[in-house]
């Protein structure tokens, strides 16, 4: 059986095979739904935090990686290290740069009271 999933950077064509690529394999199909609703890009748009530094991460970065990190039932901001290095998952999830790690998410919420 082969299923095709539509995801910000492409379509991914994923078939069952006797290897492990990535425990976070699943997430490509939740990333097509999040796609199609476009959930993540409507909440980046609607954002009240604006970065002018040229180093800053896009908000949907960081809101991706939040976003994850409570999917996959974070209990602390420090948990998205358990996503932040897998290249698949930010791939999924058309991430432009990175995803952000602690400090990035403690910058971003460091603006609301």
């Amino acid at each position: 059986m082969k299923l095709d999933f539509s995801t910000p950077s492409g379509t991914y064509h994923i078939e069952r095979s006797g290897s492990n690529l990535t425990p976070l394999g699943g997430l490509v199909a939740f990333s097509s739904f999040v796609n199609e609703l476009g959930v993540l890009d409507k909440l980046a748009e609607d954002f009240p935090v604006y970065r002018t530094s040229n180093n800053a991460l896009p908000v949907r970065d960081v809101l991706t990686g939040f976003f994850l990190t409570a999917i996959l039932s974070g209990q602390r901001f420090s948990d998205i290290r358990y996503i932040q290095n897998d290249p698949v998952v930010g791939e999924a999830f058309g991430v432009l740069k990175r995803i952000p790690g602690l400090i990035a998410h403690n910058r971003y919420l460091q603006f609301f009271d």
